[in-house]
């Protein structure tokens, strides 16, 4: 597995190269100094969580405070409003502010990838007996053919004046939103007029699909596993089935902020990029996992976390399973 994206594009020296911010060797240190980072329980935040966890962050004379939140609006609006210095956001959430879209859009600049991958589709166990009933499913089928059986199911639903589905996306400017829409176009759904999409915050989306408040959605691991963990989803496509390695989340930081915190900034990166070469060596995904699974950080079993970062995740409550290469890639 292989956590960070391109690790050499934000190595320290390419970021002082052109008059940019300072190599980290070439102004001494000031004594520590405190970075409030932002961030949404999900696997996606396990290099930022590690630089905090591991002393990486300390090597570099940054104290990381991590603090978690529940949804991308908050911790746009927290970065935009300085409760944050940094926060781990959407790769489509700064080129979304920088062009003033959606509501209190604020300059954001994303200088380091944490990742480009671990987003799955994941319906409700109940839809997907309907699927294999209008699509002759076995269970084995890939991405399209799953939503295809979908597309067939909708179509016999609206014949019978049934209302839409129900489906979550975890924010409008999001690449599960462009993945999801993109999954059901290829099958012949049109997302704007044959379901109904809505926004859930990541954590809530297997108790929202358990409760029947939504009949599937497109979520970040390791909260699709979690509801075929629990008997209530089925995961029919994951992101490398769609749009494989795509930009999926970075950190995120207002340019004022950066400019004026030119060293801490590039020390921060520094520190980033040597807890991401850490996180990718199979010997530590078990201390790893064991951090993340912690109720401060992503609240989930170790066990399945363990999974989602060696690419192997269960994708039905029958516990039939599928290894990703490249999962969080």
């Amino acid at each position: 597995m292989n956590i960070l994206t391109n690790k050499s594009e934000f190595s320290g020296e390419n970021l002082s190269a052109g008059g940019a911010l300072p190599a980290p060797g070439s102004i001494r240190h000031e004594g520590s100094r405190t970075v409030r980072a932002g961030f949404i329980p999900l696997v996606d935040a396990a290099v930022l969580i590690a630089a905090a966890e591991f002393g990486f962050a300390q090597r570099e004379g940054i104290t990381l405070e991590l603090v978690k939140d529940v949804s991308w609006a908050n911790v746009r609006d927290r970065l935009a409003f300085r409760q944050f210095d940094v926060a781990h956001m959407l790769s489509p959430m700064p080129v979304a502010a920088m062009l003033g879209l959606g509501s209190n859009p604020s300059p954001t600049i994303a200088p380091f990838s944490l990742g480009r991958g671990g987003n799955a589709i994941t319906l409700s166990t109940r839809l997907y007996g309907l699927m294999q009933q209008a699509g002759g499913l076995g269970g084995g089928e890939d991405a399209l053919k799953n939503a295809k059986a979908l597309a067939a199911v909708i179509r016999s639903a609206g014949a019978a004046g049934k209302p839409p589905l129900t489906l979550g996306v975890t924010y409008p400017f999001s690449s599960h939103n462009y993945e999801f829409r993109y999954w059901l176009a290829a099958g012949g759904i049109d997302p704007d007029r044959d379901v109904k999409l809505v926004v859930v915050p990541p954590p809530m989306t297997s108790d929202a699909l358990a409760a029947g408040a939504i009949d599937g959605f497109c979520v970040g691991a390791p909260w699709n596993m979690v509801a075929s963990e629990r008997g209530v989803g089925r995961i029919v496509a994951t992101k490398q089935d769609i749009w494989p390695s795509a930009p999926e989340k970075v950190i995120g930081m207002r340019p004022e902020w950066a400019e004026a915190n030119r060293d801490t900034v590039s020390r921060l990166v520094v520190a980033l990029d040597r807890a991401a070469r850490w996180s990718d060596e199979p010997a530590n995904r078990g201390r790893l996992a064991e951090v993340l699974a912690e109720e401060r950080h992503v609240a989930a079993p170790a066990d399945i976390i363990r999974r989602v970062l060696a690419g192997e995740f269960a994708i039905d409550p029958e516990g039939n399973r599928r290894v990703v290469e490249n999962y969080l890639v």
